[in-house]
C-alpha cells in the first residue's frame, strides 16, 4: 500500500520541476491536514481529559511532517532529488508553501467565523512569521536528510520529526517561542 501511495504522489511532482511541484503539493494538502486534524481532535475527545490534548499534538505533528516530507523522500528514492543542496532547498520550499497555505486557511478561517481585527495581527506579524517558518524548515530538513541522505527508515525519521515538533508546539503553547 504505501508504495502504491508514493508510486502516486511521484507520479503527481515528476511532471514540473521539484521546486515547483514540492511547494505546490506542501500547499495544496492543507484543507486535508487540516480536517485530518480536526478529526484527531474529534477522537481524542474520548480520551481522559490529560490526554486529549497531548494526543491531538503529536498526531497533528505527525501528520503536518507527512506532508511535508514525502514529496522530497519519495523524488530522493527515485533518483530525482540527489545532493544536499537539492534537500535542503526543497526542505525550505516545503516549509515555505506549507507555512503559506497554513496562514491563508487560518486567514480564511477566522474571516468566516468574524470579521474581527485577529488577521491584521496574524499577518502583520513581520518577524513573528520567520519562526514558524524556521521550524518547519528544521524538521522537514531533518526529517529528509535522515531518509535520504543517511538511508534511516522514512518512519523512524518522521518519528524524530513528528517529536521533535510535538517539543516546539508544546514551548509555543507555554508561551515560549
Amino acid at each position: 500500500l504505501t508504495r502504491k501511495i508514493k508510486d502516486a504522489i511521484y507520479l503527481m511532482m515528476a511532471h514540473a520541476k521539484p521546486s515547483i511541484a514540492v511547494p505546490l503539493w506542501s500547499l495544496i494538502v492543507i484543507p486535508a491536514v487540516y480536517m485530518t486534524q480536526i478529526v484527531f481532535l474529534a477522537f481524542a475527545t474520548n480520551l481522559p481529559v490529560g490526554l486529549i490534548l497531548g494526543f491531538t499534538l503529536i498526531a497533528s505533528a505527525l501528520v503536518e511532517e507527512v506532508v511535508k516530507t514525502i514529496g522530497i523522500v519519495v523524488l530522493a528514492e527515485r533518483g530525482v532529488v540527489k545532493t544536499w543542496r537539492e534537500i535542503i532547498g526543497l526542505s525550505f520550499l516545503s516549509a515555505l508553501g506549507f507555512l503559506i497555505g497554513e496562514k491563508l486557511l487560518l486567514l480564511v478561517s477566522i474571516s468566516m467565523v468574524s470579521e474581527a481585527q485577529v488577521s491584521g495581527a496574524l499577518f502583520g506579524a513581520g518577524l513573528l512569521l520567520f519562526v514558524p517558518l524556521a521550524a518547519h524548515f528544521v524538521f522537514v530538513t531533518i526529517v529528509t536528510v535522515m531518509a535520504a541522505k543517511w538511508r534511516v527508515p522514512y518512519w523512524l525519521a518522521l518519528g524524530v520529526g513528528t517529536i521533535l515538533h510535538f517539543i516546539y508546539n508544546v514551548n509555543v503553547m507555554r508561551g515560549g517561542m
